[in-house]
């Protein structure tokens, strides 16, 4: 486990990536900081796009701690196709089998 520093989006900065999975001390607080991002513009992409880096990265310079937990691996669920593949092998018994 580490403690995450930033998180950037769509750019390669390391040779690690996030899943997509995140765990919040509050949902009041999340939310707090997703309004503050919604009322300032300057915070999303140049397509007028947000994304969650953005409300963590906030989150982040105001001293609220993020710590990383390493994956030895993950399921690719992306797409429909990947998604059914996932589901047949969990049906199988040879996915999730480890908590």
């Amino acid at each position: 486990k580490g403690l995450v520093t930033e998180v950037n989006e769509k750019k390669a900065t390391s040779n690690l990536a996030n899943i997509g999975a995140y765990g919040f001390a509050s949902g009041t607080l999340l939310r707090s900081f997703i309004q503050e991002v919604l009322d300032n513009p300057e915070d999303s992409s140049a397509e007028h796009m947000y994304f969650l880096s953005n409300v963590i990265n906030r989150m982040l310079h105001r001293g609220h701690p993020f710590v990383a937990n390493l994956a030895e691996d993950c399921a690719q669920c992306g797409t429909p196709q990947k998604l059914e593949q996932f589901m047949d092998l969990v049906s199988a018994g040879k996915a999730l089998t480890q908590p």
